[in-house]
């Protein structure tokens, strides 16, 4: 008798080369899958193989999403990061197209999108169908014990940096600067 093995979805990204033969055949949801086939996908797959002589994974993918996002906020106030409700409400209107199927934030801030289940063969994960079509987080927040709380967040305990309450989790007080260098 024969019985899949399943796991999370980050379970198989980047290790795949150490698990070897033993993850053949394990079977993972994720918002990333190494086959999607799509043109987009394919083009992004090409130039990223052609600039840095890897095959991209979901953290390359997350990577491009996030800066399609900052370029989309940072175009909308002008470059003026002093601008942070004006940068953010457009950050929340940004429709990415990305390589893993274009998506929004749900009200929540996290990713209105779609799911894939995959499966291990050789090195890639590949696509054997739709999980989830446009999943949504109903965005209920934290009900864990000390939830919000800087002094008992594992964040917090990490990371000696004065730390604020925002929205469902805790961001740093003071950010770092950047400059354009213009």
């Amino acid at each position: 008798m024969s019985i899949p093995l399943y796991g999370a979805g980050f379970l198989t990204d980047g290790t795949l080369e150490a698990q070897g033969a033993d993850a053949e055949g394990l079977l993972t949801p994720l918002h990333y899958s190494d086959s999607l086939g799509t043109p987009r996908d394919n083009a992004f797959r090409l130039s990223y193989a052609n600039t840095y002589k890897l095959q991209p994974d979901v953290y390359a993918v997350q990577g491009y999403d996030a800066a399609q996002m900052l370029a989309a906020g940072l175009a909308a106030v002008k470059g003026d990061l002093g601008t942070k409700a004006e940068f953010s409400a457009a950050v929340e209107k940004t429709r990415i197209d990305s390589s893993r199927g274009a998506f929004t934030l749900s009200k929540s801030h996290n990713p209105l999108q779609d799911i894939y289940l995959r499966q291990v063969s050789g090195k890639e994960n590949k696509l054997v169908g739709m999980a989830s079509k446009s999943l949504v987080d109903p965005g209920r927040g934290c009900r864990m014990q000390g939830c919000g709380d800087p002094l008992r967040t594992h964040a917090a305990a990490l990371w000696p940096l004065p730390w604020r309450q925002h929205g469902r989790g805790l961001v740093p007080r003071t950010l770092p600067r950047f400059s354009s260098g213009a």
